[in-house]
């Protein structure tokens, strides 16, 4: 007898799954031992400006579908991000190789917790910064017809390094894009050599990663002149630089890749 469609789904399903998660949860992280975390925000007043309750829960699951020892994790802030829809649910965990979990927000600035393997806030933090969080929102961005404005629209997610050090990227102009990163170590402490930021206004790193040696290579946009539209006016035209820096925040090199 050929099994239905129905059944074959259900036969792929791992024992202890699917679970369901109450609140507003952001995509899944993967750490070591096949957990997975997630973070869960109130869906309370989703797209009506501030939420009221100021907590979220961070959850790690084990590989079977149950909630792992010592979660889930209070943290006293909201963890809902601003977006071209209003808000939008929470950024992912970012998970360090021994399992702990960062949690990073946009909250005044950019704050945020260090939670270890086995449910336990970390001391030294949460870290603070009146530098915002990049998120991805371009509200400052004036383009003189439509179709001819090139502003940062993605969002550039945190990482942690080999060493499980927290990378971020802030802005400090104002805009969505961030035009600096930040390295937190461990203790909740910003790293000796750290921030770097883009020294020509309007730049902003679109993403960076951190390599096996703990270099952090940084893909920067940066305004690069003006053309002529089609409305009679003058666009801005934007260039595109791979920067790497060494685990000091030291310059290794810069190479340009995309010219106007």
């Amino acid at each position: 007898m050929i099994p239905s469609p129905a059944e074959v789904r259900a036969s792929l399903i791992r024992e202890g799954w699917p679970v369901r998660v109450s609140g507003w949860v952001s995509a899944p992280s993967y750490g070591p031992g096949g957990r997975i975390y997630v973070t869960v925000d109130s869906s309370e007043g989703a797209g009506d400006g501030p939420l009221s309750d100021s907590a979220s829960d961070v959850i790690a699951f084990n590989s079977d579908g149950r909630i792992s020892v010592g979660w889930p994790v209070r943290i006293p802030i909201d963890t809902w991000r601003a977006c071209r829809e209003g808000a939008c649910a929470p950024n992912p965990p970012v998970v360090t190789s021994d399992g702990a979990a960062y949690i990073v927000a946009a909250r005044g600035g950019t704050v945020a917790y260090q939670i270890g393997p086995t449910g336990d806030l970390r001391g030294g933090w949460p870290y603070r910064s009146k530098a915002a969080l990049s998120a991805g929102v371009t509200g400052n961005c004036t383009c003189p017809c439509p179709g001819t404005c090139v502003c940062p629209a993605t969002i550039t997610l945190p990482a942690a390094g080999p060493d499980d050090a927290l990378y971020l990227a802030q802005s400090v102009e104002g805009c969505g894009g961030g035009n600096r990163i930040v390295a937190v170590a461990t203790n909740g402490q910003v790293r000796t050599g750290w921030p770097v930021t883009l020294s020509q206004e309007g730049a902003w790193f679109e993403v960076f990663a951190v390599g096996d040696t703990g270099a952090v290579f940084g893909y920067a946009i940066e305004r690069a002149g003006t053309v002529s539209n089609s409305c009679g006016g003058k666009s801005a035209t934007y260039s595109g630089t791979v920067v790497a820096l060494d685990a000091h925040g030291d310059p290794i090199y810069t190479t340009t890749l995309v010219v106007p």
